[in-house]
């Protein structure tokens, strides 16, 4: 369970924080103060913005493929707390325990 996925590495690259949108403030408020460098920052600024606008798209994407893989996991974890006293009754520990571990398997490839 040490291991990330894909997706859970990937969002790790591509994480934006919320503050952004300071960043490009930032950049325009040294743009207005230092005019004479101004020409060489709003191209980077504009590769900047669409840069981000890519990965911010990829980032919510990551995001919905990651939980969308998870999703059977939890499922069959609550289904299998739900139903404790019935898996012990009928002694079907190793069976849930082995289909438990087959999905956490499929969701790690």
């Amino acid at each position: 369970m040490l291991h990330a996925t894909r997706a859970e590495s990937a969002v790790g690259l591509c994480h934006f924080p919320p503050q952004t949108f300071s960043t490009n403030v930032l950049l325009a408020q040294q743009v207005a103060e230092h005019g004479d460098c101004g020409a060489g920052m709003v191209p980077l600024m504009v590769v900047y913005f669409f840069l981000q606008k890519y990965y911010r798209r990829s980032y919510v994407e990551l995001q919905r493929c990651d939980a969308t893989s998870r999703s059977p996991v939890y499922a069959h974890f609550s289904e299998s707390l739900t139903g404790v006293e019935t898996i012990r009754a009928f002694a079907y520990q190793e069976k849930f325990a082995s289909k438990s571990d087959s999905q956490i398997d499929y969701n790690h490839r």
